[in-house]
């Protein structure tokens, strides 16, 4: 049984950042992701978004929260690259 995960609407963002998080979507092909590998690509995402402390906080923030002990849901992770995808977004509106 396969399932269709469709990938969310983000908004325009700085070619590093949206390679980053397109790139993390794209490893998520299935319900659960693997914790450890959550974390190297949130770790990754993180360093993408020097410079943005708001949104290294929200990277932060999900690490620490982060849920399970082996796996993660996808539908969670998600919710993370769109917090994350908008509080970028928002920041480069208000550094203008």
């Amino acid at each position: 049984m396969t399932t269709d995960f469709t990938t969310p609407e983000l908004p325009a963002l700085p070619a590093p950042v949206a390679g980053e998080l397109a790139a993390m979507l794209d490893r998520w092909s299935g319900a659960l992701i693997s914790r450890s590998r959550l974390v190297d690509d949130l770790l990754d995402l993180r360093l993408a978004c020097a410079g943005r402390p708001a949104v290294q906080a929200r990277v932060d923030r999900a690490l620490s929260d982060l849920p399970g002990q082996n796996l993660v849901a996808r539908e969670w992770a998600v919710a993370v690259v769109v917090d994350v995808a908008g509080l970028y977004a928002l920041a480069e509106v208000t550094s203008v």
